[in-house]
């Protein structure tokens, strides 16, 4: 099913809210905990925690990190049992040639998998 989108700057408010990844984090963190969050994101605990404190940035990169694994997990959400989403985020998956979602999320972004969960959704088979 197509998605046709129309948008006129006048509809368009304000963007600024866009920017503020702290609740998307904050999400991230009670799935993770800070601990396994930081893991994920290939960062210090102490850098999440100083920025969901508002005491410092994120990186850029991981930012970009953050915002690739929550558009995974809420796609995974759409498909999977919440039970399931970890098991399929570290197990095989044929859609990624056997590969491990998580590993190609941390070398190649969110892209492959967003196609991977679209296969799984209509029933596809890799």
């Amino acid at each position: 099913m197509s998605w046709a989108l129309t948008i006129d700057n006048a509809s368009f408010k304000d963007s600024r809210p866009l920017r503020d990844l702290r609740p998307m984090v904050e999400r991230l963190k009670v799935v993770f905990g800070l601990r396994g969050l930081a893991a994920l994101l290939n960062t210090d605990p102490g850098n999440l925690s100083r920025f969901l404190s508002g005491r410092r940035p994120l990186s850029s990169q991981v930012a970009r990190r953050s915002v690739d694994l929550d558009h995974v997990l809420m796609r995974a959400a759409l498909i999977f049992e919440p039970e399931i989403i970890l098991d399929w985020l570290t197990g095989n998956e044929p859609f990624l040639a056997h590969a491990r979602p998580i590993d190609v999320l941390a070398v190649h972004g969110a892209g492959p998998l967003i196609a991977a969960l679209d296969g799984i959704a209509v029933g596809s088979y890799a």
